[in-house]
């Protein structure tokens, strides 16, 4: 059965997104590949333009960018009228900061053959490549990206009363096999583009910035030191251990954590 991925982007250079990525892995796999540009200011659009005009499968559209404060629901709004763009009776969402690891590509293949919704073990990395986030802290370890296109898409958020949703078709316990991952880059971005990036997405939803990273940036120290996860136990912070990562990351992905000081 055909797949359509997608990807939402605005502002990819700026806010260093990896979405050359989650582009290039969903056309690994994907019958097209749709990227919602919403009226980036630095170049993200003409790039995908021009990108688009030598990948017969890759598809530009565009979403009008409402600059939302406070707005819960922007998020799957966009995600969703990107949804609606597509052709074939199969989704497979990415966020513009992440990445579906090639080895996944039989198993998405074997899924949809079978019209299913599947559940995606997501790696959220922390603070380098070798490394990941505790489970149940900042983002969902576990996903659900695949499924038919007619289901609502969820990514993290609720769905409206009476949806059809993935979530609830995939089931749970989440399947454990780990023959569909993501690789979530987003933490990894630089420093001052994470920032923006947060005052950003925060500003969207809370019509806040993180007070965390804000005293980060006006300390002048690492994001990540201030952003720590951790726990309180009787009056007394504890921080939780980093998950070690020990396999090599996909060959697409090296430059990239290359370029930003990573060893992949």
């Amino acid at each position: 059965m055909k797949i359509s991925g997608y990807v939402c982007v605005r502002n990819g250079d700026a806010l260093d997104y990896c979405f050359r990525l989650a582009v290039s892995s969903l056309l690994g796999v994907c019958d097209e590949v749709v990227v919602s540009e919403s009226e980036s200011t630095d170049g993200t659009r003409e790039f995908l333009d021009d990108w688009a005009s030598r990948e017969a499968n890759l598809r530009i559209v565009n979403y009008p960018w409402p600059n939302p404060k406070g707005d819960i629901k922007w998020w799957t709004n966009w995600l969703n009228h990107a949804r609606a763009q597509l052709k074939y009776p199969m989704q497979l969402a990415l966020d513009a900061d992440e990445m579906l690891d090639p080895a996944s590509y039989p198993a998405v293949l074997a899924a949809a053959e079978r019209g299913e919704c599947r559940w995606f073990e997501r790696l959220n990395f922390w603070r380098d490549a070798q490394h990941l986030c505790p489970h149940g802290r900042v983002c969902g370890e576990q996903v659900v990206r695949l499924g038919p296109t007619e289901l609502w898409m969820c990514s993290d958020e609720p769905h409206p009363e009476g949806e059809p949703e993935l979530r609830i078709r995939a089931g749970w316990p989440p399947n454990a096999d780990r023959s569909l991952r993501i690789f979530h880059y987003g933490f990894l971005r630089k420093e001052k583009a994470f920032i923006e990036k947060v005052r950003t997405v925060n500003g969207a939803f809370f019509d806040t910035f993180d007070d965390r990273v804000a005293k980060a940036e006006q300390a002048g120290t690492p994001w990540v030191d201030e952003v720590f996860h951790s726990e309180v136990h009787d009056g007394v912070t504890i921080n939780l251990p980093l998950l070690p990562f020990n396999e090599n990351h996909p060959k697409l992905a090296h430059e990239w954590l290359r370029n930003r000081g990573y060893t992949p």
